[in-house]
């Protein structure tokens, strides 16, 4: 049989007694150190079991030995059982290195366990350290990840501890140091440290500029004026009445053009031999 020394130990057994008899269970240490005999009253239930839960051995000094039996009426009706009265600690804590945000103001511990609620509180350097911060209330049990704000900023890398506090006035509150002072096992904390060390934000490297980077500006092309030239290729072809004689010169003069082309000199020629003929008719009247 293996007791600690907590709150809501559990002893329990079985007889073929009648159900609803009454029973005693004694647990005794009589040895010259620390003795103590408690007893506790039980009633026999239909299944021919019976317990009882008890807060009787968390003030006792654990380690030791004890012997434990059952009576009815006074008479010892079981052997006697040897059990052992062992030492449970109230809580623990996992507190991992850890790197933080640029700003340093938080931490994170990793687990926390209380067997009853309480807090755990960050502290500088050692268990006994000044106070940084402290967790809301934690209910009995486990925890993970539980964030704490600091007072401050982590001061680039340092060794913080994260400490267990209980709730001494029971109002679920932070109220160190008029209370909630830290849990102590054998005159010292319970505690674990870690290095924290802060984050320090790295510039975005600058790109370096190439001469593609810039943009290269792209010379339009001039406008090339465009010059009028004529050609006898491919002459326009429109509809028009047929010319009388006296618009055949403007015909011919309107498909004439300016300029050095060859339709240029095609019709000069043409003129030129036109003046020439009735230059020799007029000779010869």
């Amino acid at each position: 049989m293996v007791l600690r020394d907590r709150p809501r130990q559990t002893i329990s057994g079985e007889t073929n007694a009648a159900p609803g008899t009454n029973l005693m269970i004694h647990v005794q240490r009589d040895t010259e150190h620390y003795p103590f005999h408690e007893t506790f009253s039980v009633g026999v239930r239909e299944s021919g079991n019976f317990s009882v839960t008890t807060d009787a051995f968390t003030d006792k000094v654990s380690g030791f030995n004890f012997t434990a039996w059952v009576s009815r009426n006074g008479t010892r009706i079981s052997p006697r059982y040897d059990g052992r009265l062992i030492h449970s600690l109230p809580g623990s804590v996992t507190f991992s290195d850890q790197r933080v945000d640029s700003s340093g103001r938080s931490a994170v511990i990793r687990s926390v366990t209380l067997s009853n609620g309480g807090f755990v509180a960050i502290r500088q350097g050692r268990a006994n350290g000044s106070v940084l911060g402290a967790s809301d209330y934690l209910r009995a049990g486990q925890h993970s990840n539980v964030a704490v704000d600091l007072d401050r900023p982590v001061d680039g890398n340092e060794t913080l501890a994260a400490v267990l506090h209980r709730d001494s006035d029971d109002d679920e509150r932070w109220d160190y140091p008029e209370n909630d002072g830290p849990i102590l096992v054998d005159g010292g904390e319970i505690s674990n440290l870690a290095t924290v060390t802060v984050q320090t934000p790295r510039p975005s490297p600058t790109p370096e500029r190439t001469d593609t980077d810039a943009p290269t500006a792209t010379p339009s092309a001039s406008p090339t004026p465009a010059t009028a030239t004529a050609t006898t290729d491919a002459p326009t072809t429109t509809a028009t009445p047929s010319p009388s004689a006296e618009t055949s010169d403007t015909a011919e003069d309107a498909r004439t053009t300016t300029g050095s082309g060859p339709g240029f000199d095609v019709a000069a020629a043409f003129l030129a031999l036109l003046a020439a003929t009735f230059l020799a008719a007029g000779y010869r009247n």
